[in-house]
């Protein structure tokens, strides 16, 4: 027996000795198809990360995104799950999978406050800009269907993601802390880049705000209740953008994706009309724009969910993508960082009719992505902007190239931080003649400590 456990132990440390050799000598995969994202990069080793733990945590998270054989390991995962099936009444306590692009778990602890920057005593103060005329939104012409009763449906759980027939969602939940930070963040970058540039923040609620039960977006769920809270803690001259009350008055349109955790590009369209109205720009009518589809369309909530058998609703009732086309002529680059024409550039489209046929992230025709910079020249005679956005924006933009002959896109996610490039906003804004400079961010991302973070980092601001 003795022999018999010897051979199993020296069975066991040679497999493990060829699992580790074959992790140092193969070649780590950047992004995973089966789970539609992007896999953490070697961490950067220094004396502070390795004293405050982050560098561990991270070296963790990138040996577990790149562990030889994954990709099989996953699929390997995935038939035995289909062994059973969770499922669960919506009473039930959930997890929710943050798709924030490594900005780590939406309820996460906060550091305090940071102070806002004080102003500069040579800059007169400036009231907010006001429209002369109002705006009223233009309302384009859909078919909508009759709501649901949502309180009597059926929540299934597929892992951490909520399925209420053929729709997935993801379920965020208040920080108060946090959220109060976020709106600190925006009153920072205002105060810094100075009352010449304008600063307007659009806070936009996923689907969950309006396909859920009743107790999935109200108290703690409240997405409504979350803006208001970060609105009311923002400066006076912040012009903050009321997205909300127009996605609410026209969610039985199709404002979300029933497969992918995004708004639809009408979802975008209605956002961006409240934006013009508190802009001062006159919005395009959405009929002016060229349209186009790709049918078949199954998201991000089903490539996350897809192991467990109840998601198969998802795969068996794709989305449709709608696309809207600038009117403008424009022209589109992104970068590997803030150094706009003096990096490599990568050309691309605002928006992109011909995706591959391979492409199974149809969202990828919205400036193909996210990057951590771009820059989009119209042909308008217009003012110039910054717009900070995490990948709700992608649809976005493509409205913007109506009023500015300019558009620089930043994601805060990719810089100051784990061995990112570096992003002064301020010399930015300054070098690049900016009149505004535009948030885009969904609620997840206002509950995020991280993304708090490094929305002040953009400033000078560090708070570790």
């Amino acid at each position: 027996m003795k022999k018999l456990y010897t051979v199993m132990l020296s069975l066991l440390v040679a497999v493990a000795a060829l699992v580790g050799l074959w992790s140092l000598v193969d070649k780590d995969a950047t992004e995973s198809k089966s789970e539609n994202r992007r896999l953490a990069a070697k961490p950067k080793l220094s004396i502070s990360a390795l004293l405050d733990g982050s560098y561990t945590a991270e070296l963790e998270t990138y040996y577990s995104d790149t562990f030889p054989g994954r990709e099989a390991l996953l699929k390997a995962n995935g038939v035995l799950n289909r062994f059973y099936i969770f499922s669960g009444k919506k009473d039930n306590n959930m997890l929710v999978i943050d798709f924030t692009n490594d900005v780590g778990e939406g309820g996460q602890a906060l550091d305090p406050l940071p102070p806002p920057v004080e102003e500069q005593p040579d800059l007169q103060e400036q009231d907010p800009v006001i429209p002369e005329e109002e705006q009223t939104p233009i309302e384009p012409e859909v078919e909508e269907e009759e709501e649901p009763d949502y309180d009597s449906m059926e929540v299934t759980n597929a892992g951490s993601i909520i399925i209420l027939g053929d729709r997935a969602m993801d379920i965020p939940t208040a920080t108060d802390s946090i959220i109060v930070n976020y709106a600190g963040a925006v009153n920072n970058i205002h105060a810094a880049i100075g009352q010449d540039v304008r600063v307007l923040p659009l806070i936009a609620p996923n689907s969950g705000q309006f396909y859920s039960p009743t107790d999935m977006h109200t108290g703690a769920h409240d997405q409504k209740a979350m803006i208001e809270l970060c609105y009311e803690n923002l400066s006076p001259d912040v012009l903050s953008v009321d997205a909300f009350s127009v996605l609410e008055k026209n969610r039985k349109q199709e404002l979300y994706f029933r497969t992918d955790h995004h708004w639809t590009q009408l979802g975008a369209y209605y956002a961006y009309t409240a934006f013009c109205e508190t802009a001062g720009f006159e919005a395009v009518p959405l009929e002016d724009h060229e349209s186009g589809t790709y049918d078949r369309f199954i998201g991000s909530m089903y490539t996350y969910t897809k192991q467990y058998p109840q998601s198969s609703v998802l795969k068996e009732n794709p989305d449709t993508l709608t696309y809207y086309m600038p009117i403008a002529k424009t022209t589109a680059a992104f970068y590997a960082d803030a150094n706009i024409g003096n990096t490599t550039t990568y050309w691309t489209q605002v928006v992109n009719p011909d995706l591959p046929e391979d492409e199974y992230n149809k969202y990828m025709c919205f400036m193909s992505g996210d990057h951590p910079a771009a820059q989009i020249t119209s042909d308008v005679e217009g003012p110039v902007c910054v717009v900070l956005k995490d990948s709700y924006g992608n649809a976005f933009l493509p409205f913007l190239t109506n009023h500015y002959s300019k558009i620089f896109v930043i994601d805060p996610r990719e810089f100051n931080h784990d061995g990112k490039p570096s992003l002064d906003l301020v010399s930015f804004v300054q070098e690049h003649d900016v009149d505004d400079v535009i948030l885009v961010n969904y609620s997840f991302m206002i509950n995020n400590a991280k993304y708090v973070k490094w929305l002040n980092r953009l400033v000078g601001l560090a708070y570790d």
